[in-house]
């Protein structure tokens, strides 16, 4: 937390609007009982309480990446992750965190931003190429 927090206060010293960004979940799931196994809920949870006491907008990509990975399932959600990485995205898990940090800064009500943000996060779709490449 301490970095995180040095980091909202050199933002806030050269002028720009910190804003937080929650980690992305990995897909990680219980082989006991199936359930999704949240390693990164202490950062997210960190990023929540620094936004919280600096008064710093948080964008919780934790939270709506890990509400889709559930959704989806384990299997699934692989379509989102190089094979056999459970960490890194692919362009296609890139595009759809991508979509949901943009749908974060539209709602965080961030004084002139969300008229910067052009994109309709509605109907958002990766480009085709990125589309065909999670179908392989």
């Amino acid at each position: 937390m301490e970095e995180l927090t040095h980091y909202v206060a050199q933002m806030r010293e050269i002028g720009a609007i910190p804003i937080i960004i929650t980690p992305i979940v990995r897909n990680t799931w219980r082989g006991s009982d199936g359930s999704y196994n949240d390693l990164l809920e202490e950062y997210a949870n960190a990023c929540h309480l620094v936004g919280e006491k600096y008064k710093a907008p948080v964008i919780d990509l934790h939270k709506a990446y890990m509400e889709k990975i559930k959704e989806l399932g384990f299997e699934q959600s692989k379509l989102f992750f190089f094979p056999k990485d459970f960490t890194h995205t692919n362009d296609y898990g890139g595009y759809l965190a991508a979509s949901f940090v943009a749908s974060g800064l539209q709602s965080a009500n961030i004084k002139g931003l969300s008229k910067r943000i052009s994109m309709d996060v509605a109907t958002f779709k990766p480009p085709k190429d990125i589309e065909q490449e999670r179908s392989i």
